[in-house]
C-alpha cells in the first residue's frame, strides 16, 4: 500500500518509470478481470492497455483509498464498454446484412429469390459471428464500416500488413465455412 502511494506521487510528479512499476504490479490482476468478462485473450490485452491508459490519465483524481479496487473498477467499466460496443457492431452488421437485399438493379425480386437471399444473409451473418474476433473485426471494419487498411491499422493498433493478412485470411475462412454449409 505504501509502495503504491509512493509510486502514485512519483507518477504525478512526472516520473514515467514509476507508472511502469504500477502496471507491473497490477497487470495480471487487471488482465484476469477483463478476460473473465470478454472471454477473448487478444481483446483482453487491448482492453488492459486501454485500462492502464485510463488509470494514467485519471490518476490525479484518485482519492487515496483502495488503489487495487479502483483499478479493478476501471477494468470492469472498460470491459463492459467493449461488450456493449461489440453488441452494437453485431446489431449493425445484422441490419446491414438484412438490407443488402435492397441493393440491386432496381427490380423487385421474385418472392422465391427474396426468401433465398434472406436465408443466405442469415447464413453469412452466422458464419461471420463464428470467425475468430481478430478476423471478424477486420472484415466488419473493411466491408461494413468502409474503413481503409490504414484506418483499421490505427484503430486496431496493428500494422497495415497485419490488416492485409487478417483480411485475406478472414475472407478465406469465410469462403471455406460457406462451402462447408
Amino acid at each position: 500500500m505504501e509502495q503504491e502511494e509512493f509510486l502514485i506521487r512519483k507518477v504525478l510528479s512526472g516520473e514515467q518509470a514509476a507508472f511502469r512499476k504500477i502496471v507491473d504490479l497490477h497487470k495480471n490482476y487487471v488482465f484476469s478481470i477483463i478476460l473473465n468478462i470478454v472471454k477473448d485473450r487478444q481483446e483482453a490485452e487491448n482492453i488492459a492497455q486501454e485500462t492502464f491508459m485510463a488509470v494514467y490519465s485519471s490518476l490525479k483524481n484518485y482519492r487515496g483509498q483502495g488503489f487495487r479496487s479502483w483499478i479493478g473498477k476501471i477494468a470492469v467499466h472498460k470491459s463492459i464498454d467493449w461488450t456493449r460496443k461489440k453488441k452494437r457492431e453485431r446489431e449493425g452488421l445484422l441490419s446491414y446484412l438484412q438490407n443488402i437485399e435492397s441493393i440491386g438493379q432496381g427490380t423487385e425480386p421474385l418472392l422465391e429469390e427474396k426468401v433465398l437471399k434472406e436465408e443466405e444473409i442469415r447464413k453469412l451473418h452466422a458464419l461471420l459471428l463464428q470467425l475468430p474476433s481478430k478476423y471478424r473485426d477486420i472484415l466488419e471494419k473493411y466491408f461494413i464500416q468502409s474503413m481503409n487498411y490504414k484506418e483499421i491499422a490505427e484503430v486496431e493498433g496493428i500494422s497495415v500488413r497485419t490488416v492485409e493478412s487478417r483480411l485475406y485470411r478472414g475472407k478465406k475462412l469465410l469462403r471455406e465455412a460457406w462451402k462447408e454449409e
